[in-house]
């Protein structure tokens, strides 16, 4: 489904939607204090006062309890890219602090999906109706690295003339009317990077120099509305102006604002998505230029960026490639402020061991005391044992002294027995005397 607001390559100003959603929204960071801490103490020189005063003020002063920064978005003349508001995020800072940024980036572990070659594809598709070839930023829709090397090939000399370096080179001239070659040589230089054919453009260079002037005109003669909206905002005051100067830097002016609106509905699109598929969660993202940041989550790749590639082509018409990828930049990293982080986590997980130990010890002398309590208790009953056979002898020997004296006993009786029949034998002969004397 086409976009509405757009018409071929005209926009529609009174189309564009107001993206309430994000508008609206309240959207969150996740920091470390700790590395945060130890970058504002920091005394490595990449890392200067005015830097630190202002992730000072602006991050660090800003988190919660809990490390969390919030912020929120407004646009600049109400159309056109997402910007944070008071510079409340981490990416406010990429630019002017990129040691802290990315240094940030890397130890928090975020990542970003964002549209591959997104200025040059959306030209390739927008511009499909009108008959001028565009063959140069064709090849490089199609085969971006393949057109990189090329041009590598043909300047390299002493230092690292990397992808970055010839991407800086493509997009200045996209951005600006005024960027001329020569400022990426000396940009080249202050990196300690020296090509050869120095004052010479490859032909690729020069044709794709001769096509995005073209665009840039195309864009700026069919979006009148959009330029008097501009001129209205003070974004540039006189339109119809001759000075050659002042038109460039309108056709930049209105060019650039242009594409950043077209990429406002790709990036709406695309946070919408990633939120129903619970890749973002409570709003932990930032949206940045094309792109959308958010903290590393397991997911499936694969599946998600197919899936969203057709999203957006749904959504708005255009074939995009969606690419997820690392967000910090290896040359604006520093270590040493990294090393120094996951040292304090090896010093805590230690000391977590230590009072692991002291625990085991305590338990250790407790079990101890315990058996020390079992062994007395155990003689105690040992005690009672003897203490219970004692008087059960004690008894025994009780029931043997009452047997002897019933025998005893037994024994009276018999010789009273005796005595009494010896009594009346005597009886007897008394009597028999007796008769005997009568």
């Amino acid at each position: 489904m086409p976009i509405d607001f757009l018409n071929g390559v005209t926009i529609d100003i009174e189309k564009i939607p107001d993206y309430h959603k994000i508008m609206n929204a309240t959207f969150k960071e996740k920091l470390d204090k700790r590395i945060c801490e130890i970058i504002l103490y920091s005394d490595n020189p990449l890392i200067t006062n005015e830097m630190k005063q202002e992730f000072k003020k602006n991050i660090v002063d800003n988190l919660d309890e809990k490390g969390i920064l919030e912020h929120s978005y407004f646009q600049q003349n109400d159309v056109g890219r997402f910007l944070v508001e008071s510079n409340t995020s981490v990416t406010s800072h990429q630019k002017e602090s990129p040691y802290i940024a990315h240094t940030l980036y890397k130890y928090i572990e975020w990542v970003i999906f964002d549209v591959k070659t997104y200025g040059l594809s959306l030209i390739c598709q927008v511009l499909k109706t009108f008959k001028k070839r565009l063959p140069v930023i064709n090849l490089m829709c199609n085969d971006f690295d393949g057109f990189v090397d090329t041009i590598k090939k043909y300047y390299q000399k002493i230092g690292i003339l990397d992808k970055r370096c010839i991407k800086r080179l493509i997009y200045n001239f996209i951005g600006s009317e005024n960027f001329k070659f020569s400022d990426w040589v000396s940009y080249l230089k202050n990196k300690n990077i020296y090509i050869k054919n120095l004052k010479k453009k490859h032909p690729l260079i020069v044709s794709y120099e001769k096509e995005i002037r073209f665009v840039k005109k195309i864009i700026y003669e069919n979006n009148s509305q959009l330029a008097l909206y501009l001129q209205d905002k003070k974004t540039f005051d006189m339109f119809d102006t001759k000075n050659s100067e002042e038109i460039i830097n309108k056709i930049d002016s209105l060019w650039l604002t242009w594409k950043e609106i077209i990429e406002t509905e790709i990036i709406f699109n695309m946070y919408n998505f990633l939120k129903k598929e619970k890749v973002i969660k409570n709003n932990y993202c930032t949206i940045f230029g094309d792109g959308i940041i958010f903290p590393h989550v397991e997911f499936d790749k694969d599946a998600i960026i197919k899936k969203l590639n057709k999203y957006i082509k749904i959504k708005t018409g255009f074939t995009f490639h969606v690419d997820l990828k690392s967000l910090e930049e290896e040359e604006f990293i520093i270590e040493d402020i990294i090393d120094e982080r996951n040292d304090d986590d090896e010093e805590d997980e230690e000391d977590e061991e230590d009072e692991d130990d002291d625990d085991d010890d305590e338990e250790d002398e407790d079990d101890e005391d315990d058996d020390d309590g079992d062994e007395e208790d155990e003689d105690e009953d040992d005690d009672d044992d003897d203490d219970d056979e004692e008087d059960e002898d004690d008894e025994d020997d009780d029931d043997e002294e009452d047997e002897d004296e019933d025998d005893d006993d037994d024994d009276d009786d018999e010789e009273d027995e005796d005595d009494e029949d010896d009594d009346d034998e005597e009886d007897e002969e008394d009597e028999e005397d007796d008769d005997d004397e009568a």
